[in-house]
């Protein structure tokens, strides 16, 4: 594997630098394989220093919210042995919950979101172009039912 994703997955950038993937014919366990050639096994890492850079990003959250904006970190959904060797680096509580603890934003983890836990990624971190509305519709009624958007 040379850094590309295996042949028969067609990967999409719109004008807007969204980009869609379509897993359709790819084979799944040359994605997975090429996925985890990226996210090598390892141990965790350190917590604190973690949090102490992500913390860094307050004083723009901050100037955000101070012009009425509402600023929501988003932890995308991975699977598969993508989603473990990222748990074992990362465990969500040491991380993630940490952080949403201390920043002013809103946060929002994919696994702390019913219908976000239940999607797959093909290659281990990337949703297929046919889970997008069923996503977007599933992210959209969780930011309505915190009050972060309005229906």
């Amino acid at each position: 594997v040379n850094g590309t994703m295996p042949a028969a997955v067609i990967d999409q950038c719109r004008y807007d630098r969204c980009k869609y993937y379509d897993f359709t014919g790819a084979d799944p366990e040359k994605l997975s394989k090429a996925r985890l050639q990226h996210n090598k096994p390892g141990k965790t890492h350190d917590a604190s220093r973690w949090l102490t850079a992500a913390m860094e990003m307050e004083p723009y959250v901050d100037a955000v919210q101070r012009r009425g904006g509402r600023v929501i970190f988003i932890r995308y959904p991975t699977t598969g042995e993508y989603q473990v060797r990222m748990e074992k680096k990362y465990p969500k509580q040491l991380f993630w919950d940490k952080f949403a603890e201390r920043t002013s934003a809103d946060t929002l983890h994919f696994l702390d979101v019913p219908g976000m836990r239940e999607l797959e990624c093909p290659d281990g971190s990337h949703l297929d172009i046919r889970d997008v509305p069923r996503f977007t519709s599933v992210l959209l009624d969780e930011l309505v039912s915190r009050s972060i958007l309005k229906k």
